[in-house]
């Protein structure tokens, strides 16, 4: 017999009540108000910053509406240029500069 990837088969399960699922020794002591723990958790300010910045970014639009209206126009008329100096050292940068990441988080 073969499964759907999504789950999704003409076979039908049955669940009667003598098939109860059952927790396991750990969950079930963790269960009782006798046994309740605490945990404290400390965000980093990296955290903070990061999500900081995904607000940001969530927040931002995806295209630059006006600049993509610019470019489209410079194109068209033929006075757009790419300066491939400027994109080589662009690239150059990005890469350095995910190196550094790289060995942050390292």
């Amino acid at each position: 017999m073969t499964n759907k990837i999504n789950g999704l088969n003409s076979v039908s399960a049955t669940v009667t009540s003598g098939d109860a699922p059952r927790r396991s020794k750990d969950a079930a002591a963790g269960s009782g108000s006798d046994t309740a723990q605490t945990a404290n958790v400390e965000i980093t300010q990296r955290a903070r910053a990061l999500a900081s910045l995904e607000a940001a970014l969530a927040q931002a639009p995806v295209v630059d509406e006006q600049r993509v209206a610019a470019i489209r126009s410079e194109i068209s008329d033929g006075r757009y240029s790419v300066d491939s100096a400027k994109v080589a050292e662009q690239i150059l940068r990005f890469d350095a500069d995910l190196a550094t990441a790289r060995k942050a988080d390292d």
